[in-house]
């Protein structure tokens, strides 16, 4: 592409309107180790220290990400498309959230999304502090979801505790990722031991690889099917 079109098409609140502020710095593997939402000055530092190569890419990956057809196009246009994607999202969330998104502005439209989805976050906080019996009065939103937070880790501590004890694990001494690394080292066993009496070779997974156990899994699931049909899933 043009570097002199790249120039011009990342200047100025176009390219801001197309992806929104860090929806391009998101990891390529969607892990979020970095921010996907920044404030407007993060975003213009952040994307300030790319080289053009860097920006073209970010953007030709987020179009890729949304499967948008691209050949042909400038990169003023795929930046226009993505715009032209990201609104068409927002009015579509928006109308979810029941906002009335007539003769309304895209930005308009998004801080009544922004407001709507925070009181969504919120009721749906207040509903599990009721249902874990967490007293909310007096305490504020932030408060009440670390309290969530520290019960529902708490149960799983426990539940991990009793997995161990069914399992015959010695719990004593240990951290509770060591005892979760024992249940799950168990029970990779018991998954390749099942494999070996029905003559699956398992020789070319990795066995530290989740996906791998999982479908080592699915193998055995497949052989069950056809020796028993559909009683394998009752």
């Amino acid at each position: 592409m043009n570097k002199k079109v790249l120039s011009a098409a990342l200047a100025g609140s176009l390219l801001l309107s197309a992806v929104g502020t860090g929806s391009v710095f998101a990891s390529e593997k969607n892990d979020h180790k970095k921010p996907r939402f920044m404030d407007r000055e993060q975003f213009e530092q952040t994307w300030s220290q790319l080289s053009d190569e860097e920006k073209e890419q970010r953007l030709l990956q987020k179009a890729a990400n949304l499967n948008l057809d691209i050949e042909d196009l400038e990169l003023s246009e795929v930046i226009e498309l993505l715009r032209e994607t990201r609104e068409t999202r927002i009015i579509e969330k928006a109308e979810i959230y029941g906002i009335d998104t007539a003769d309304k502005s895209i930005d308009e439209i998004k801080a009544e999304l922004l407001e709507a989805v925070q009181d969504s976050h919120e009721t749906l906080t207040m509903e599990k502090a009721e249902e874990l019996g967490i007293e909310t009065d007096g305490k504020s939103i932030e408060e009440i979801r670390e309290e969530i937070k520290e019960i529902i880790q708490s149960n799983i501590e426990a539940k991990i505790y009793e997995i161990a004890a069914n399992m015959n694990i010695d719990t004593e001494g240990k951290t509770l990722d060591e005892i979760r690394a024992e249940i799950g080292e168990i029970r990779t066993q018991k998954v390749l031991d099942k494999a070996a009496k029905l003559g699956i070779d398992t020789s070319g997974y990795d066995l530290e690889d989740h996906d791998s156990i999982k479908l080592i899994k699915e193998e055995i699931k497949e052989i069950y099917k056809d020796k028993y049909g559909d009683m394998v899933n009752r």
